[in-house]
């Protein structure tokens, strides 16, 4: 009887441990999905600031002009 006992309690453990190894792969996909659109959101940037790179001395005649008018 005892050893009917320990096994379902260990059955009942196992249960538990199974529902928390659920929610940790919920949750360690979801970190993954955050990853992959950080990193798409950083080649956003990158391929923005190239562009602005391309064009940049466009961009600093015009602030030289926006900050001379300042002064």
């Amino acid at each position: 009887m005892l050893l009917i006992e320990k096994m379902t309690k260990i059955d009942k453990q196992m249960d538990v441990i199974a529902i928390h190894a659920q929610i940790v792969r919920a949750n360690t996909r979801r970190v993954g999905m955050y990853i992959i659109r950080y990193r798409q959101s950083l080649a956003e940037i990158d391929a923005f600031l190239l562009k602005i790179e391309n064009r940049g001395f466009a961009f600093l005649l015009l602030a030289r002009y926006v900050v001379e008018e300042e002064d």
